[in-house]
């Protein structure tokens, strides 16, 4: 099994993304290094929030796939992972289009992983545990045991971030097509999380 390390911003903004939408599903893509030496660890450096609410539009989403395609290549990553909170507090099992999406970025990075945002571990001793992490075996997406690496004091980052409303300046792919002068990206929120650390 490859090994996993996710970066502060890979942890906290899909956190930051469901806590903006307490009451929808929400969805995003991961992004990692591109391997250099054909190690099969993943390391996540970032998260792009897609949608809200509808989060299997299929136009929107080949839009926001393509579109983040563009963004990673320039920043020199890749699209590795997805992400999804589903709008009931009890589930957290990927859903046939969490799995579907998956199965689309497996095709281009074969050590895709799909994360799954457990909302009953949205809280300060559980939020380590906040990811109910899948890889794909075979053509089934199973929940793995491998242990993440994660941020120093995860839970310490992310309320923090909450504490300051930072989860309200997020804006995901939805947000970015109501009114394109927003950024999808995030840059501040990310330039706020580095100051954190």
């Amino acid at each position: 099994m490859a090994a996993i390390t996710i970066q502060p911003k890979a942890f906290c903004k899909p956190i930051l993304h469901a806590a903006k939408y307490p009451h929808l599903a929400v969805n995003g893509l991961l992004l990692a290094e591109k391997s250099k030496d054909g190690s099969k660890a993943v390391n996540f450096v970032d998260a792009i929030p897609l949608f809200h609410g509808s989060i299997t539009l299929s136009p929107m989403l080949e839009i926001a796939l393509t579109t983040v395609e563009k963004v990673t290549e320039s920043r020199n990553l890749c699209i590795a992972g997805y992400y999804q909170a589903n709008q009931h507090k009890s589930d957290s099992k990927p859903t046939d289009c969490a799995q579907r999406i998956g199965d689309r970025i497996a095709e281009y990075f074969p050590s895709a992983y799909i994360f799954m945002i457990d909302n009953s571990s949205f809280n300060r001793e559980d939020i380590h545990h906040v990811f109910k992490i899948y890889r794909q075996k075979s053509k089934d997406w199973d929940l793995v045991q491998e242990e993440a690496r994660l941020p120093t004091t995860p839970g310490e980052l992310v309320f923090t971030l909450l504490e300051g409303k930072q989860h309200r300046q997020l804006c995901d792919f939805d947000n970015h097509l109501d009114d394109i002068s927003l950024s999808f990206e995030n840059e501040s929120l990310g330039e706020q999380i580095d100051k954190l650390l």
